[in-house]
């Protein structure tokens, strides 16, 4: 953060602008950063709107009212004791609420693995299937590929058709035995 050099970085805009770029590292009293008492009497006289007879209107409100910066004291306390006791009623409420699922935890997961076990038996046949096949295929080749891949839908044909060849073939070779056999 740089030093201040200039007399003009030492005005209250500057202050500010610096406050607002460094934060509460740049050492700076962030209270210089709202209007004072004495600022604030004089924000009816400094409105430039276009309606100048508003302006009288604004003096006769008083200034708590007007610029409702100030707050008793007690109403603060009793608006923190308020907020502070409802986060701590919400924090019991979920303390509660943690500590009845904890108690039902056992048979939640219970529950939940036998579903999961139940999950993995009712594997559709043709899933496990289609992994042997693709795991014979990748044997077959010698190598892994995706199924995703193109050339694996060739590889699975070429695959495909030496079993319907061997297949014809034992079929070819069952049935010259089963012609040759004597029955009596």
């Amino acid at each position: 953060m740089p030093p201040l050099e200039f007399e003009w970085e030492r005005k209250r805009n500057a202050q500010r602008e610096r406050f607002g770029t460094y934060g509460l590292k740049s050492g700076i009293d962030p209270s210089i950063c709202w209007p004072t008492v004495e600022v604030t009497r004089d924000y009816p006289n400094e409105i430039h709107s276009p309606y100048p007879n508003i302006s009288p209107l604004f003096q006769e409100i008083e200034e708590e009212q007007a610029v409702g910066l100030y707050r008793e004291y007690d109403t603060c306390v009793r608006e923190m004791k308020a907020l502070k006791q409802k986060k701590e009623a919400k924090e019991a409420a979920r303390l509660a609420e943690l500590e009845k699922n904890l108690e039902k935890y056992p048979e939640v997961l219970a529950k939940y693995e036998a579903s999961q076990i139940k999950a993995e038996k009712e594997r559709d046949e043709k899933e496990i299937a289609l992994e042997n096949r693709i795991r014979e295929i990748q044997e077959y080749f010698g190598y892994w590929m995706d199924p995703k891949d193109p050339r694996f839908e060739v590889m699975l044909q070429q695959k495909e058709q030496e079993e319907k060849k061997v297949a014809n073939v034992h079929n070819i070779k069952a049935g010259y035995h089963i012609h040759n056999l004597n029955f009596p």
